[in-house]
């Protein structure tokens, strides 16, 4: 649980979700070197990253 201020917890969120965008960015490109389909999620606080129709993004 978060117990800095308000703006604190913004900063933490977005970069959370820039994390989560490079993460999803890897798993792109790991899928395009030929690899198994993968499929699932992966949840983090405030970010949720999944695979649908073979492709993984950020929401």
């Amino acid at each position: 649980m978060h117990t800095g201020t308000p703006a604190e917890l913004r900063e933490r969120e977005q970069r959370a979700r820039q994390i989560a965008q490079q993460v999803a960015t890897l798993l792109n490109q790991i899928r395009d070197l030929g690899g198994h389909p993968a499929m699932g999620n992966l949840i983090i606080p405030g970010v949720d990253i999944r695979c649908s129709g073979g492709t993984w993004s950020v929401r």
